[in-house]
């Protein structure tokens, strides 16, 4: 398979790996400055996060391979 084929599988998973590691930063930040609700609240969607990760990680292994 040529690189252009897989390159917008590789492209979502880039971005999920981007947004969830975005979203555990701000968490941490929040946590630092005490503001332990901030970071509930930007976790809230963790699972929908972690969700979005794992099928574009499984899309670009696929194509890969």
């Amino acid at each position: 398979m040529s690189k252009h084929e897989w390159e917008p599988f590789r492209a979502a998973f880039d971005l999920a790996l981007d947004r969830l590691v975005r979203s555990l930063t701000d968490a941490q930040q929040y946590l630092a400055l005490g503001n332990d609700f901030g970071a509930i609240d930007t976790l809230d969607n963790l699972h929908e996060l972690h969700s979005d990760v794992e099928a574009a990680f499984r899309l670009f292994k696929n194509r890969r391979m």
